[in-house]
């Protein structure tokens, strides 16, 4: 398989020779060609070169377009610092009224410099590499631009108090975003980077992102004529990528350092790849053997995982970083692929994302030992597609493992049919909270009229009751006290409770709310007798 090949197969969930290493490193090829960051980021052959002596030293599976977004400012008039060893920054914003950018034309500002540069770099990758080697520019996204020109706090202050100013400055930041990009798939760029520098937790909660930010993205997404990635930006992207799963042509996210991809595979759709999570701007700290055992760690950790690719997170591999240290990459997913072809007939657990935080307790204290994958919570809500979705990475997984347990209770009318002897067998339970409370418990508190609340579905509530079950508040204060007499939310201990979520779910239903310690113990026999009958069956 070449690297082409390879990364495809990832994202379409198909077998690979092994995983496929996607190290951040547009800026170390200047490193590794000697040359001066101030012509390697305005010279496109000097950028060419330093990627062709990237893939060189370590034939990784993506080569990356140039990563400079102080540099996006420059067309709209903010100016720049370069460094010895390290991309420029920006030294001045273009002005701080964000109005002002509707006064510039998206044609004009295609022909900039910085633009051409890019292009043109992007352009002769494309052509040298073919069909080989997938190239992906990496690209602002349509909120983040403004952002860049202005200034974070501006920005932000002109969507949350001024809308005509910030529409005004969209108009001409949304076309010149999607302009870009669709020149970009036109060169022959099979899928683009996006970044999220200004739409992540540190600066919008999930409120302003859902009502303000994720309508702008899915108007510009929609109208892109080819895949995104989207790149958390050097933030945490967890908090947020339910939003972002929906958005029109995303096939996958990168995730930010310490983030599970096996816990984001529960919020996202089954057919979304993942990449990340080595925190490759510290690369330069540790020793090849540190890099090599955590990369094996992580792919240990998500070796159930079809769609998933082994990347650096955060901002470029720094330029001091020792070649050995990026070549341990490569020899990790190599190793993990040997160990994988004796480990074939481990079982394999795949879940509801409504389960994660549980599950991923009982692994971390060595309560059960087997991989799990997780399909989003939300397919509960959409029978037909959890069947086909459920179906299909069984099919997939059985390719690996020789059993299977489904983490899952009668969450559609043929469930049962997903079950095959002693291959593949699901938990003895109705729904989750049978599940996860025992038979005795789940029978009590429906007695009580509780309405229980897990972790995942309580960040989420909103959208289960006004998108998924289609009620407003006016509906919910009718209906939910009608068959419930509280919000229950069991607290699993991993997660801080979420108090703020809980009330406003509370005052959208009309119930009050109160918590209960979660027993981890019916879950954990319920999982063991199901393991029982799977080993038993030989």
């Amino acid at each position: 398989m070449n690297s082409w090949e390879r990364v495809f197969a990832s994202v379409a969930g198909k077998p690979v020779d092994r995983r496929a290493v996607v190290p951040l490193l547009s800026l170390y090829g200047a490193k590794l060609t000697n040359c001066p960051l101030e012509k390697y980021y305005t010279d496109s052959n000097a950028y060419i070169a330093g990627q062709q002596a990237v893939y060189d030293n370590f034939e990784p599976d993506v080569l990356f377009g140039p990563f400079c977004f102080a540099k996006e400012g420059l067309p709209f008039g903010t100016t720049v610092k370069y460094f010895e060893n390290q991309p420029p920054n920006m030294s001045r914003a273009a002005f701080r009224d964000c109005r002002k950018i509707s006064e510039f034309t998206v044609a004009e500002l295609l022909q900039h410099p910085v633009v051409q540069y890019q292009e043109n770099a992007v352009d002769g990758l494309v052509k040298k590499f073919s069909n080989e080697v997938p190239i992906a520019p990496i690209m602002l996204g349509p909120l983040d631009l403004p952002a860049i020109i202005v200034g974070v706090e501006n920005w932000l202050q002109g969507l949350l108090f001024n809308e005509e100013d910030a529409r005004a400055a969209l108009d001409v930041s949304v076309p010149y975003f999607v302009a870009r990009c669709n020149r970009m798939f036109a060169l022959g760029a099979p899928m683009i980077i996006i970044s999220g520098l200004f739409v992540n937790p540190k600066i919008l909660t999930y409120g302003l992102a859902e009502s303000i930010a994720i309508p702008v993205m899915q108007d510009a997404f929609s109208q892109l004529q080819g895949p995104v990635i989207f790149h958390s930006g050097g933030a945490a992207i967890l908090p947020f990528l339910d939003l972002f799963s929906n958005l029109p042509n995303v096939a996958g996210f990168v995730l930010n350092p310490g983030e599970d991809p096996l816990l984001a595979r529960g919020k996202i759709a089954s057919g979304q790849l993942l990449d990340g999570n080595l925190d490759g701007p510290n690369f330069h700290r540790m020793t090849a053997d540190g890099v090599y055992r955590q990369a094996l760690e992580l792919l240990h950790h998500c070796r159930g995982e079809t769609r998933f690719t082994l990347g650096t997170s955060g901002a470029d591999i720094r330029p001091e970083t020792p070649i050995e240290n990026i070549q341990a990459l490569k020899k990790a997913a190599e190793a993990e692929h040997v160990e994988e072809k004796v480990k074939k007939g481990e079982i394999l657990g795949i879940s509801c994302g409504v389960f994660s935080d549980e599950l991923h307790h009982l692994q971390e204290t060595g309560a059960i030992d087997f991989p799990i994958v997780y399909l989003d919570s939300m397919l509960h809500m959409r029978p037909k597609k959890l069947e086909e979705g459920l179906n299909k990475t069984i099919q997939q997984q059985l390719q690996r493992y020789d059993k299977i347990i489904l983490l899952y209770g009668d969450c559609h009318a043929r469930m049962f049919q997903a079950e095959q002897p002693g291959r593949v067998l699901r938990l003895q339970g109705s729904n989750c909270i049978e599940i996860i409370l025992g038979k005795e418990r789940y029978r009590e508190i429906r007695q009580k009229g509780s309405f229980v609340l897990l972790h995942e579905w309580t960040l989420r509530w909103h959208r289960v009751f006004t998108k998924e079950l289609g009620l407003d508040e006016k509906t919910a204060r009718q209906f939910m006290p009608e068959h419930h007499s509280e919000l229950l939310y069991l607290d699993n201990g991993c997660q801080p409770i979420p108090e703020k979520e809980l009330q406003e779910c509370s005052d959208f239903c009309g119930l009050p709310w109160r918590v209960e310690t979660l027993d981890f113990n019916p879950l954990l026999r319920e999982i063991s007798a199901t393991l029982e009958t799977l080993q038993e069956a030989g």
